[in-house]
């Protein structure tokens, strides 16, 4: 059966915003302000994504008034919307730009992260031309503390590239499957303690750590996939190395329309069992066949890539690669 979702938008301009009488749009400004402020008028619509039903909640501010409201206004808004979205049976929502997640804050919320790490592998085989290297001799890094995920980055990488190193402090959480893996099809997967002394030789860097450090011993001209979930940790590593490829997000394409990372995981909530196993008790390696499914039944392909609330042009990437030296695209 599927689970119902919500997603919030900024009005477009002040005249998007409902109000009960037409003759109110008549009055001055400030009234109308006073209103909206006080009544914090909310407009839901159905939507479908990707064949998922689900809302489309306006919210009663626009983006650039944000600055002027206090959080305790912003959260009694939010108050308001979720009341309404559970009376709805929405299990899972998308916050909007610029607000964080609270305490009181009960349903599940789509960063768009989830989504990224299961299409990990095109998205490097994507970004691999702006390497001077064959794939072959491509290393790939994975540095973390969330063991469901690292798993599931095992499973998806192993069989496609020859050099996989993990760096983690729970080193022998990973020792049986990297047996395995090794039975599978040779590969021996490399193990690296957490604690950075000594430069790391990844060619692609794959972070899920909002406190990691090793950035900063990234060798130059390496991509970095920032899963962190934290938008301080990305913009730290912008600041302290500019010669670094830093990609947190992805935009998709279908057969019909491109979406957002945040909507795709949405959409994929709401239909998928398998997913919402996944998103509420982690990833099992039984499990990943299926949840592979779901992308591939949707025709499921990466558009762009992000970073920091950007997409990340063809001339961005070149310019990247140039100033890097690395002159194979």
């Amino acid at each position: 059966m599927n689970k119902k979702f919500g997603y919030f938008v900024f009005p477009l301009s002040k005249e998007n915003i409902p109000l009960p009488f037409s003759w109110m749009r008549k009055v001055p400004s400030r009234f109308k302000n006073y209103y909206i402020r006080k009544k914090q008028p909310l407009l839901f619509s159905e939507v479908e994504i990707l064949g998922a039903a689900g809302y489309e909640v306006q919210l009663p501010l626009l983006l650039e008034e944000m600055k002027n409201y206090h959080q305790e206004e912003i959260n009694q808004i939010m108050k308001k919307a979720l009341i309404k979205l559970k009376q709805y049976e929405v299990e899972m929502i998308a916050l909007p730009t610029g607000w964080e997640k609270n305490e009181e804050l009960d349903l599940l919320v789509a960063q768009g992260r989830e989504i990224c790490l299961f299409f990990i592998v095109p998205a490097i085989l994507k970004v691999i031309k702006l390497i001077k290297k064959p794939l072959e001799l491509v290393e790939v890094s994975v540095v973390g503390d969330d063991n469901k995920k690292i798993h599931l980055l095992m499973d998806l990488l192993y069989s496609h590239f020859n050099f996989l190193t993990i760096m983690t402090e729970d080193i022998h959480a990973f020792l049986q499957r990297a047996e395995s893996i090794y039975e599978d099809n040779g590969l021996r997967v490399n193990f690296i303690q957490k604690t950075y002394t000594r430069q790391i030789s990844g060619d692609i860097i794959i972070n899920l750590s909002e406190d990691d450090t090793s950035f900063y011993f990234c060798q130059k001209g390496s991509v970095y996939f920032d899963f962190s979930g934290s938008k301080e940790h990305t913009k730290k590593i912008l600041l302290n190395r500019s010669d670094l490829l830093v990609i947190d997000d992805f935009s998709f394409r279908t057969e019909e329309e491109n979406r957002s990372s945040v909507l795709c995981e949405l959409a994929w909530y709401s239909q998928d069992s398998f997913f919402r196993k996944y998103v509420i008790r982690g990833y099992f390696t039984r499990d990943l066949i299926k949840l592979l499914d779901y992308g591939s039944k949707k025709n499921l392909e990466i558009e762009d890539f992000y970073q920091y609330g950007k997409r990340l042009s063809n001339k961005q990437l070149r310019e990247w690669q140039r100033k890097t030296h690395v002159d194979n695209l």
